[in-house]
């Protein structure tokens, strides 16, 4: 019995200690694995730093001094993984060391977006979107319903004929007025149309009133063209330079050739941190370059931005450096990347899409923000404020931007700006000012500037029949422009047009119906608040009239009178036509009240049924008052800061 149960003892002794040998040789398995494991996460995140590295020096966007600090703390932080990942057994300082892997992830997901949102903005080509119009009563649903029929072009469009995979007559024209007047009447059964020529028919002070309602598109088609390089290479972390910024009036795609909505110079020494914007009003009456004629500056877009940028070039007597291109759909989507911005806003109003701002600055998002771009016909002094209004959100789009905030909203920032405006600056020009603004960290300052012009009304390049509304130049004005400009490139401080104060930001609100005042432009404050800082002609008055009534009918016309210190103008329009509100100029000491029928202030969105005669009317402003306008009034650079 003592032996069974010797052996019986012998045998427990055994299975306990092949489990402690099990158990160690499990402990020593699970050992390995971490360790594995622990060496492949400290293998990655050496891998992650060194390539973090490498694409901080392949954009060469940080000064050298940064970039030696950070080799040094990404050496220092490698060692302390290691370190945390082999030695401790704090399961706690093991998922630091997991975490701080993640992030050197995340940086290098961050420089290689902002390496593909830079190779992005370079394109070298520019899309022209077509359409094939019809009328809309007709039988045609479908491109090939016009095989052997007669087609009609424009004699610039002729090259996309072969486009069209089908047989026709070509009929050529000269003049759009012509080309679509040919269509209504059944002279040719369809036409080509570049999509800048029926955005430009279908708004509302359309030459062709009728257009919109009077046609179908069956087919579209696009044709990229690669674009000559018109850069002027300078170092721009160095010397002056000068970028022509266009807003075109489209959505989608930035490299669609269409008017251009915005014009923008910004002028920049980086020498003294001086950067002066230069807005030029879109309806300004310039020599089109290569087209030996007359038009509007924003119908130079239709021939490509390198039309544009050329035909400021001769206005100023300038060179342009660069240029960036940006459409609506990309202002909305860089406003909203950055969480919103905050501008500045000389005056309340109610833009036409209903938002409200307050004078002072407002809070916008990207909607708001191209509302508040974009609006015109809530002033009196019309395109002159929206330029204002253009430079105010440049500027908060900057201060933004350069804010700490950035670092936030990085990425976010990143995905707004990818496809969202094209350039043809050199990614490498664009990275050394960064590198130069981050080396410095100095404070820029901003000023602003807008050439003006006199009310007309003249024959364009691309509407050849009828006058359209320009502007004419105020030769003034530009010559204070090139004053300006050289005054930068001199290296000289200007007078700063935004102080940066942000504060008391209001929230910008919708009207639950779009405010019909908007269109009256009587009941804004801008007329007695603007003191132009150009002379406007009083001789030049125009109208834009709008016609609801089909041009085949039998109507009735009344004759409209518009008088502005005993000076008239006499127009003819349709029976229940409207007519837009028209300027008003600026007298100094006075306050414009607005265009009065009688001694009552006229209601434009009434429709005339009669004859009508219209008087514009001033209040004499007391002198004290004056001053207080002047400086509440266009931001002007009457001096420059030596």
């Amino acid at each position: 019995m003592g032996d069974a149960m010797a052996k019986d003892k012998n045998d427990k002794n055994k299975e306990k200690g092949n489990n402690k040998n099990t158990k160690k040789n499990t402990n020593k398995k699970n050992k390995k694995k971490d360790s594995k494991f622990y060496k492949f996460i400290s293998g990655i995140f050496l891998i992650l730093s060194c390539l973090f590295v490498i694409l901080l020096l392949i954009l060469k966007v940080l000064p050298d001094k940064y970039i030696s600090s950070i080799i040094i703390g990404l050496i220092i932080i490698n060692i302390i993984v290691f370190l945390l990942l082999k030695f401790t057994k704090s399961k706690f300082l093991k998922l630091i060391s997991l975490l701080a892997c993640f992030c050197m992830g995340y940086g290098v997901y961050s420089l290689l977006n902002t390496n593909d949102i830079l190779a992005s903005m370079n394109v070298d080509y520019k899309t022209n979107n077509y359409s094939v119009i019809v009328n809309k009563d007709s039988k045609y649903e479908q491109l090939k319903d016009l095989t052997n029929k007669s087609i009609g072009y424009l004699v610039d469009d002729k090259k996309v004929l072969d486009k069209l995979d089908i047989k026709f007559t070509e009929k050529e024209y000269t003049d759009i007025n012509e080309l679509v007047n040919d269509l209504f009447e059944n002279e040719v059964d369809g036409i080509i149309l570049d999509q800048s020529y029926v955005d430009m028919l279908k708004e509302e002070d359309s030459p062709i009133p009728t257009f919109k309602d009077k046609i179908r598109v069956i087919y579209e088609f696009k044709i990229n063209t690669k674009v000559i390089d018109i850069s002027k290479k300078v170092d721009t972390s160095k010397e002056s330079f000068i970028v022509y910024v266009s807003g075109i009036d489209t959505y989608g795609q930035v490299s669609s050739v269409s008017r251009t909505d915005a014009n923008m110079l910004i002028v920049v020494n980086p020498k003294i941190n001086q950067i002066l914007m230069i807005s030029i009003p879109r309806d300004y009456y310039i020599n089109l370059y290569g087209k030996n004629s007359k038009d509007k500056l924003t119908h130079s877009g239709i021939y490509g931005i390198d039309t544009t940028v050329k035909s400021v070039e001769n206005l100023l007597d300038i060179d342009i450096n660069y240029y960036y291109k940006i459409n609506f759909t990309s202002l909305i989507k860089i406003v909203d990347s950055l969480d919103g911005v905050d501008v500045y806003s000389k005056y309340t109003f109610t833009s036409k899409d209903g938002y409200n701002y307050q004078k002072g600055y407002n809070h916008v998002d990207g909607k708001q923000a191209l509302s508040f771009a974009r609006e015109r016909k809530a002033f009196t002094a019309g395109d002159r404020v929206r330029n204002i209004n253009q430079q105010a959100l440049v500027e908060a789009l900057f201060r933004k931007c350069t804010s700490p905030s950035i670092i936030v909203n990085y990425n976010s920032l990143l995905n707004g700006l990818k496809s969202s405006f094209i350039t043809n600056m050199p990614s490498n020009n664009l990275t050394s000012l960064i590198k130069k603004q981050l080396d410095s960290n100095q404070k820029w300052n901003i000023s602003s500037y807008s050439l003006d012009g006199s009310n007309s009304r003249e024959y364009t390049y691309s509407y050849k029949s009828n006058k359209l509304y320009v502007m004419i130049p105020d030769n003034s004005t530009i010559a204070r422009a090139k004053e300006l400009i050289n005054d930068v490139f001199a290296d000289k401080k200007l007078a700063n047009s935004y102080d940066g104060n942000v504060t008391n930001v209001k929230s910008v609100t919708k009207s639950v119906k779009s405010n019909k005042n908007v269109e009256k432009k009587s009941n804004v404050q801008v007329n007695s608040n603007i003191k132009s800082n150009i002379q406007t002609s009083n001789s030049n008055i125009t109208s834009n009239v709008t016609s609801n009534t089909s041009n085949e009918q039998q109507i009735k016309q009344y004759r409209i009178t518009f008088i502005i210190d005993g000076k008239s103008n006499t127009f003819i329009v349709s029976d229940k036509s409207q007519i837009e509100v028209l300027d008003i100029p600026q007298k100094d000491g006075y306050e414009i009240l607005g265009w009065y029928l009688g001694e009552e202030l006229y209601d434009f969105n009434q429709d005339i049924v009669s004859d009508l005669t219209l008087t514009a009317k001033y209040s004499k402003i007391e002198d004290d008052i004056i001053d207080q306008q002047i400086n509440d009034g266009i931001e002007e650079i009457e001096e420059d800061i030596e």
